[in-house]
């Protein structure tokens, strides 16, 4: 009798793993949409100020890098799960040379060599900071990326953005962002 219920739970377990692994699949490929919507990012009202490095290996705080501009675009992604990152990285060029926003990407990865062959293959038109800790990831708690999460001076985040990566739902993208911006 005892075997037979471990037997129900193995077989239950295995089907939530499969449905769990099925929609991180869909997540993924762009079927449906994230968990959890962007906007729970704005009841945080504050970037974390964590230490990032660039790389040179030189080491600065998020809010340093937010404070040298009215408002700064970040976009936060692992290169490692990052599928939307090859589309949407000309927009991210675009954002800089359109409104004259500083775009800064924040990279969570564990070996910055990687990181940063893979920027340079990707060829990113972006300046890009690494999280080798991860503790910006974990903290905000992503659901999908590239996260693009707009903040002022302050580091307040006052916008954030899901992926897109179809074309028409960039052209929604400038009209909230500049709507964010006012």
């Amino acid at each position: 009798m005892k075997t037979i219920w471990y037997k129900v739970i193995i077989v239950i377990l295995l089907g939530f793993n499969m449905a769990l692994l099925y929609q991180n699949h869909q997540i993924k490929a762009g079927s449906i949409n994230s968990l959890i919507s962007p906007n729970v990012y704005l009841d945080r009202l504050q970037l974390p100020d964590y230490q990032v490095t660039d790389r040179r290996g030189h080491s600065t705080g998020l809010l340093t890098l937010a404070g040298n501009s009215e408002h700064t675009m970040f976009i936060f992604f692992s290169p490692s799960d990052c599928p939307s990152c090859f589309n949407e990285r000309y927009l991210w060029g675009q954002i800089s040379d359109r409104i004259q926003l500083p775009v800064i990407g924040i990279a969570s990865s564990p070996d910055s060599r990687e990181l940063w062959q893979w920027v340079t293959n990707m060829e990113m038109p972006i300046d890009v900071y690494l999280d080798t800790t991860f503790a910006i990831e974990h903290t905000m708690e992503f659901q999908m990326t590239p996260l693009k999460v707009l903040v002022n001076s302050t580091g307040a985040i006052i916008w954030a953005d899901p992926p897109r990566e179809p074309g028409s739902a960039r052209e929604h993208f400038w009209e909230e962002l500049g709507n964010a911006i006012r």
